[in-house]
């Protein structure tokens, strides 16, 4: 029976660890993925990113957005850490799973195309 206790208090505490682990990396992750208060558009969002993932253009009827994809906010996200803005550049929202919790909700139709860095600054200079 002493084995057995034994046996459970070792499993008990491997699983603790882990669990730990998981919520100190979540809340890591999680803080570096949330933009300072200073970002409200993409202009500034681009100096606190330094380097997005990707950036896209979006066009839903007549309207525009653009959304940039950074480093993951969650370790068992489905999706990246996304920010979004309207055709003018104002931050709409942030999710730190744009997969499952999407800042903005698009169309079936909407058409989404991979921009640059260079281009968005273009659009924005």
């Amino acid at each position: 029976m002493k084995d057995y206790l034994g046996i459970i208090c070792i499993v008990l505490g491997i699983t603790a660890c882990g669990l730990g682990y998981m919520s100190y990396e979540n809340v890591t992750l999680h803080s570096k993925a949330t933009p300072p208060g200073n970002v409200t558009d993409i202009k500034s969002c681009l100096v606190w990113l330094k380097q997005p993932c990707f950036i896209y253009k979006i066009t839903d009827g007549g309207t525009v957005y653009y959304q940039m994809i950074g480093p993951d906010g969650a370790s068992a996200s489905s999706g990246q850490t996304a920010y979004s803005f309207d055709g003018h550049g104002k931050l709409l929202g942030w999710t730190t799973d744009a997969a499952d919790s999407p800042t903005v909700h698009f169309s079936p139709i909407a058409k989404k195309k991979t921009i640059s860095e260079a281009e968005l600054e273009k659009q924005f200079p």
